[in-house]
């Protein structure tokens, strides 16, 4: 009689083990499939938006800058005419993108 308890013991402790190593591949599918991708996908999210805001921060601070020191040093305290030069210069980079263009048939 020792021998079927234990037997019985024994399966029902390897009935057990199987099926606690199956809810743990369970979750680790789970896991690897679902839940790490969306925690890669929030950090580029995060990253990705702390460097839209540094790079508007970098380029308004730039701007301004820009502006300052043309307008102060360069043009004698005319900012118009240092709107005007801005001006032609994006006037000139946005003719140089319009050529690099590719036209498209509709």
């Amino acid at each position: 009689m020792d021998n079927d308890a234990t037997k019985r013991q024994q399966s029902d402790q390897d009935w057990a083990d199987k099926a606690a190593d199956l809810v743990e591949q369970f979750a680790l599918i789970i896991r690897s499939k679902g839940i790490e991708p969306l925690f890669r996908l929030g950090r580029l999210l995060s990253y990705g938006l702390i460097a839209v805001l540094v790079g508007t921060v970098v380029l308004l601070v730039t701007v301004t800058v820009v502006v300052r020191v043309l307008t102060d040093y360069a043009f004698g305290h005319h900012v118009w005419i240092t709107y005007v030069v801005l001006g032609g210069i994006n006037l000139i980079f946005g003719l140089f993108l319009i050529n690099k263009m590719k036209s498209y048939d509709l």
